[in-house]
């Protein structure tokens, strides 16, 4: 779970990283929600940026984490919790160019 927040608290948490390499870059930016030390909510930005294709992909990230059982300090058991991601592509051009031939939601039939 992010944050300090005990069972009685809620926590807030930011976060911003920026890594660079020869021909690569990537700029992630979240913040994350600790509701009384049992449920995680989340949202970010990732910008990836290749020069090979002299374009960014972009995704937004939004998380939801629930503490099952156990606590880092006080309990033998160990912190075991679940969680799901929903990301969606912000820059759909950059998709199909590297092959990917829909990149609408998924539907049910």
């Amino acid at each position: 779970m992010s944050g300090y927040a005990t069972r009685e608290e809620i926590g807030v948490s930011l976060a911003s990283s920026k890594a660079h390499v020869d021909d690569y870059s990537l700029q992630v930016h979240g913040v994350s929600i600790n509701i009384q030390d049992r449920l995680e909510l989340s949202l970010a930005h990732q910008e990836s940026y290749s020069d090979a294709l002299a374009q960014s992909i972009r995704q937004n990230i939004i998380g939801l984490k629930v503490r099952i059982t156990g606590d880092l300090v006080y309990d033998a058991l160990p912190l075991i919790s679940a969680g799901m991601q929903y990301k969606t592509l912000v820059d759909d051009d950059v998709a199909k160019l590297l092959g990917a031939e829909d990149t609408s939601e998924p539907t049910s039939k």
